[in-house]
């Protein structure tokens, strides 16, 4: 069988169960079962004995002797070794180890022969590393490398005992260090590269004796931080997992009777990502030191965060206390955007009710950020972006990138997902990973419902599981400094409420813990849509107007675009009136224009206001309204049809005994109002007999109509005003009033 102390490609190892012993021919060691589950760190079998056989306890006298001499076997070949040509071994020059201040020697290739039971081993120039016991820190062993490979390996060998042996790399003055431990030798010099004076970094001769070395420091330095930086693989990952969760039961040399080891449950991890059983020194050897230290820190960050966030979620954080001086001593960095002005460092919320296009606008931001350029006319910070489009597939995806991308140029540096674990079943462990390697600008999260914790605790109110259930996403983001926009629901019908925070869905522990909130408000399929915003660092929040565009997403809604729409839109509601007064050919009220053209009767109060402002439309003083000689909407060509068809419902009894008036001087129309006409307006008394057909009181200024470049009132402010006099209300000019077509002049009296 092939020997479990050393690397045996050719089987020379044997066992004999009945005299409770074995032997290893190549080397010419050999001893009782009991020292060997020492050695390999098992409990002792309970073998058959017969008439040859020992007791037990004589067995255990003889392995503790023999064990003795090995012990001084091994002192003693460290004793012929010496320091001469150390960095010259070829192991040492292919790990690209500096050899300065480490505690190495090295076999002459002549000499004594090596001290039983080791005698056989012949002088290789073999590298000598000392093993000490973790407990005492007294020289228990040494490992041989020699300077040459066989078989694609560096043959090694273990003189002496190497459970629980420990050998540490260079020297560390810090008091209270952290204390790293990897497996072998060259990655623990590689380790120590890395950190310098920062921690003690100790080798452990093998993934097996991580536990048991890295318990023993931990009861001789309590308060250190621990740390395990053992090789990539499972054996790596399971004595990490060892590390933190103890020993249940007594095995080998490395415990005391009835004591087990105990859990370090706050051990860090440092073990690369690659192949199995890579080291950080073959990310060395693979990357370059300088790309293997970034990864190395960037996992020992990663490590500490979770266990803050762990800790913090577990216990009560320990408050601390800052006077004014220090808070106004301190110096912070500026302020990190992934959209300035929109989506800042930390936690923000996107919400919308389903189907309103919020997935889009995450990905046009995403695309955006990737590749650095405005969104919605906005800069951002270009980096790497992680989209969790977890309401979609992968096809969907391409699809709409082909569609944002026609001739192709997608930002490299933006990845996707379409799957990801609930926060507390990995997913924010794997979250934390990703953004720790990449450094992220931007990481979007749609939707929240996909990666909520499931369940909740009975004794928390809605708001505080909410709040709870968000805090991890919020720890992360703010740790690492990174935007993270996640995506929710608006309630049903909260887009007509117009209330923006109690729109959310759920209660208010989500938008409490978040430092922006964005809502999508659409009404229907429409093209148009607004972003509303608010947030604890967002300097503006004004509405942001945005459009849909075909066949690839969102747009900026400019300014010029919003008031050539409103036009639009107001010019179709103004020939709905007009439609209706035409076709009815006698004044109407509001209400009945409203049943007539199709409208509300809110919208039609509204416009019959503005067009009476405009003087196309003339109001009765019983709320009914006619048209005005000339009345057609704002840039529209204007046609001179009739008023009505009914003539004689707007005829005039004949006057008799009217004194003539002086015209009024010409009023010159403001032009702050954007007006650049004039008026003449022809004014007559009027008098009771002054009525048409129906008793109504008529309206005798004629000839005053604004021209179609004028803007009215609610054009220039967007509010609706009826600031005009009752008809037949005498007024004097003093500069003062503001008239649908200009300012009476001072001194000048007329009568509307």
């Amino acid at each position: 069988m092939c020997s479990p102390l050393r690397e045996d490609h050719n089987p020379s190892f044997s066992v004999n169960l009945e005299k409770g012993c074995w032997n290893d021919f190549a080397t010419g060691e050999s001893g009782t079962l009991t020292e060997l589950a020492d050695r390999l760190g098992v409990p002792a079998p309970e073998y058959a004995g017969g008439e040859t056989s020992s007791s037990r306890k004589e067995q255990d006298t003889k392995a503790a002797a023999a064990e003795r001499k090995k012990v001084e076997a091994a002192r003693a070949v460290w004793e012929m070794a010496t320091e001469d040509e150390v960095p010259a071994h070829e192991y040492l020059k292919a790990k690209q180890v500096d050899a300065t201040g480490l505690n190495l020697r090295r076999l002459s290739l002549s000499g004594p022969a090596l001290p039983e039971p080791y005698q056989k081993i012949p002088r290789r120039g073999q590298l000598v590393v000392p093993v000490y016991d973790a407990k005492t820190g007294q020289l228990v062993g040494v490992e041989l490398i020699d300077c040459f490979k066989t078989d694609g390996k560096w043959g090694k060998r273990d003189l002496g005992v190497k459970e629980a042996g420990y050998w540490e790399a260079g020297t560390c003055s810090g008091k209270d260090a952290p204390i790293v431990f990897c497996e072998g030798m060259a990655t623990a010099a590689t380790v120590k590269r890395f950190v310098s004076d920062s921690a003690r970094v100790i080798c452990c001769f093998g993934a097996g004796n991580v536990p048991v070395v890295a318990a023993a420091f931990h009861a001789r330095f309590p308060g250190r931080e621990i740390v395990i930086a053992a090789d990539a693989g499972e054996a790596g990952e399971n004595a990490y997992n060892e590390v933190r969760l103890g020993e249940a039961k007594k095995c080998g040399r490395g415990h005391e009777n009835d004591v087990l080891r105990p859990a370090i449950p706050d051990a860090l991890k440092a073990i690369p990502k690659g192949e199995n059983n890579a080291d950080w020194n073959d990310v060395v050897l693979a990357k370059g030191f300088e790309a293997a230290r970034t990864e190395f820190e960037k996992r020992l960050k990663l490590s500490r965060m979770l266990r803050d966030m762990q800790a913090s979620a577990c216990s009560t954080p320990k408050v601390k206390f800052f006077t004014t001086s220090e808070l106004m001593a301190m110096r912070f960095e500026d302020e990190r955007w992934a959209v300035e002005g929109l989506v800042p460092s930390g936690l923000t919320v996107l919400a919308s009710i389903a189907k309103k296009g919020k997935s889009w606008l995450c990905l046009q931001m995403g695309a955006a950020v990737a590749a650095g350029k405005p969104f919605l006319g906005m800069k951002t910070t270009q980096g790497a972006v992680l989209y969790a489009a977890l309401e979609d597939t992968q096809a969907r995806l391409k699809e709409r990138l082909q569609l944002l991308y026609p001739m192709g140029g997608v930002p490299s540096v933006m990845s996707f997902t379409t799957t990801f674990p609930r926060l507390d079943a990995g997913g924010l462990k794997q979250l934390l990973e990703w953004v720790v390697e990449n450094s992220p600008s931007l990481v979007v999260i749609d939707v929240w419902n996909k990666v909520k914790p499931a369940g909740t605790d009975k004794s928390l109110n809605a708001y505080e599981a909410d709040y709870k259930a968000v805090g991890p996403l919020k720890a992360l983001a703010d740790a690492t400094d990174t935007p993270i926009l996640l995506v929710h629901h608006l309630k049903k019908g909260s887009a007509a409420s117009g209330e923006m925070l109690e729109g959310l869905s759920g209660s208010m522990g989500l938008p409490s813990a978040a430092d922006a909130i964005l809502t999508l408000k659409r009404e229907g399929q429409n093209e148009t849509a607004i972003i509303e915003r608010t947030g604890r660092d967002l300097d503006c929040t004004d509405d942001i107007p945005i459009r849909w565009t075909k066949p690839a997403g969102w747009r900026l809604f400019t300014p010029e675009e919003i008031y050539k729409e409103r036009r639009e839109k107001e010019n179709g509601t103004a020939r709905a009136i007009f439609d209706a007064l035409k076709e009815s050919g006698a004044p109407m009220s509001p209400k009945q224009i409203a049943e007539a053209a199709g409208i509300s009767q809110q919208n039609v109060r509204m416009y019959v206001k503005r067009l009476k402002d405009a003087g196309q439309l003339h109001r009765f003083s019983n709320g009914r309204y006619y048209l005005a000689k000339e009345a057609v909407p704002c840039h529209e060509e204007k046609e001179d049809p009739p008023i009505n068809n009914n003539p004689s419902l707007f005829s005039v009894t004949p006057v008799t005994g009217v004194t003539p008036v002086t015209p009024v001087t010409p009023v010159t129309v403001g032009q702050e109002r954007g007006c650049y006409a004039s008026v003449t307006p022809v004014v007559t008394p009027i008098r009771s007999s002054d009525t048409n057909g129906l008793g109504e009181k008529r309206n005798s200024v004629t000839g005053v109509t604004d021209t179609p470049g004028c803007l009215s009132k609610y054009e220039e402010t967007g509010e609706i005003r009826d600031d005009s006099p009752d008809e037949g209300f005498s007024l004097r000019g003093n500069a003062s009033y503001e008239c649908p077509e200009g300012y009476i002049p001072a001194n000048q009296e007329v009568t509307i």
